[in-house]
């Protein structure tokens, strides 16, 4: 079985946003924004973990769209901490990228299992460990990963 690509990439970003917090407030001695940022930058991640034990189908897209704000929330802060010239924009700027891949990829997954609840409401398509290893691709835009039929909608 393939690696949990949203799994490990909330992580990874949500250790990112810890060390960026430490910086700003031992550094730049910045403490509000930088709760904000470590609370909306980690939150993805537990999120996602929280969705693999969702309790019902709802459940599972609910916990994954939530992931989903607070990532754009995080982009929000970084986005504040740039431009109020808190931090510089070549230090965040891989971090912003990376906020901004975890979206689509969280986009690309609650569209493409949107779409599977529509189509395929009875299908196996529902088990995390059949769904998150078919997102193991180069993220170019938040479209569903399953092409959808002649006259079916969302």
């Amino acid at each position: 079985m393939k690696e949990n690509i949203i799994k490990i990439k909330s992580f990874e970003f949500g250790k990112r946003i810890v060390r960026m917090s430490i910086y700003l407030e031992r550094s730049k001695k910045e403490f509000v924004l930088s709760k904000q940022l470590k609370r909306s930058g980690t939150a993805p991640g537990a999120l996602v973990r929280e969705s693999e034990h969702a309790e019902s189908k709802a459940n599972f897209k609910h916990k994954l769209a939530i992931a989903q704000k607070e990532c754009d929330e995080t982009l929000y802060w970084l986005e504040l901490l740039i431009e109020s010239e808190i931090i510089s924009n070549d230090s965040l700027k891989s971090m912003h990228f990376e906020a901004q891949e975890l979206l689509k990829l969280l986009k690309s997954i609650i569209l493409t299992y949107s779409f599977c609840l529509f189509s395929y409401p009875n299908s196996f398509i529902f088990e995390l460990k059949i769904l998150f290893p078919i997102l193991d691709q180069n993220i170019s835009n938040a479209v569903p990963l399953v092409s959808p039929k002649p006259g079916n909608r969302f």
